[in-house]
């Protein structure tokens, strides 16, 4: 089994790279010298270079993307700044990604597995947990092109010829991550204390080596095919948990106090910071039980392994 990875030199890339070269794993560490812009259509001739960079591999693993930027969703939906933003997501999240699969398809691969977003699903759910059989309802130009990308895939789907599946997981931590969990390991590592004691919410993440072993285990595991995945670690965590267990790894004392939560929320209303409201006080849990009834898998890593990653 040869696997070509898209997207090798970002976050997740990194880090399935490693993984595969500890397990002796082939690969090819996809980047743009081989596919190019994937905003920018492609000759013929580019095309079948791409084509030609697939030949001899089994699997594609799809992490290139136009990733979620920070306040974008903040735009009005009818404004020439949305539209354009719109734009930029589709060129790479679905064009760019029908294009690659295509080539892949031609090239003769036989699995390309696709890095969605839960954001597919939505931003937060206060009832119960996301799970497959829920109907997509995204928020923001990113998770918008995700659900795109995933309906115009699954019309490429030709069982045992050109299989796809869709894994959307919500956020992804380990070793070099940045945005909105480099900001939660920084207020982690302080050594003051935390309002965050009566914060019971419920937030699914995903350790990275849980998703490396997981995609790994969709190219070999034949019931993946045509499947759409919602996969996390074992348990969602509250604020106050994902703030002790950090602590912990970063042997801070945690020292934490009540404060209601909706004083937090207007202090960060107040600080012109009220997107951080649903990121840190709003439930997002994934139930990943497909997973477990249909290809048998189990993650064996959560915040608890944090500090052995670093």
């Amino acid at each position: 089994m040869k696997i070509f990875i898209t997207g090798s030199n970002g976050f997740v890339g990194q880090h399935f790279k490693n993984y595969c070269r500890v397990n002796s794993l082939e690969y090819t560490a996809g980047t743009q010298d081989h596919y190019g812009n994937l905003a920018e259509p492609k000759s013929e001739a580019e095309l079948q270079n791409i084509r030609e960079s697939f030949k001899g591999h089994s699997a594609v693993v799809h992490l290139a993307n136009r990733a979620h930027v920070m306040g974008e969703s903040q735009c009005k939906p009818n404004s020439d700044t949305y539209s354009k933003i719109i734009k930029i997501y589709n060129e790479i999240n679905v064009h760019g990604t029908l294009m690659l699969a295509r080539a892949a398809r031609d090239a003769g691969v036989k699995k390309f597995i696709f890095i969605s977003s839960i954001k597919v699903n939505g931003e937060e759910n206060n009832l119960n947990a996301y799970c497959e059989t829920d109907p997509p309802n995204p928020q923001d130009p990113y998770g918008i092109s995700k659900r795109d990308a995933e309906i115009e895939l699954m019309k490429l789907h030709t069982p045992g010829v050109f299989e796809i599946t869709v894994i959307r997981p919500p956020l992804i931590y380990g070793p070099g991550v940045k945005a909105n969990f480099l900001v939660l390991q920084k207020i982690s590592r302080l050594p003051l204390p935390l309002p965050f004691l009566g914060v019971k919410n419920q937030r699914s993440m995903i350790h990275v080596k849980n998703l490396i072993e997981f995609i790994l285990c969709t190219i070999n595991h034949p019931r993946s095919s045509g499947e759409t995945f919602l996969i996390a670690d074992e348990n969602p965590y509250s604020l106050h948990q994902m703030i002790s267990e950090l602590r912990k790894c970063f042997h801070v004392i945690d020292w934490q106090f009540y404060c209601p939560t909706f004083i937090l929320r207007l202090f960060f209303k107040l600080l012109g910071k009220d997107h951080f409201n649903k990121r840190l006080f709003d439930n997002l849990a994934i139930d990943p039980q497909k997973s477990k009834n249909l290809l048998n898998f189990s993650p064996k890593y959560s915040l608890k392994d944090f500090s052995s990653m670093e």
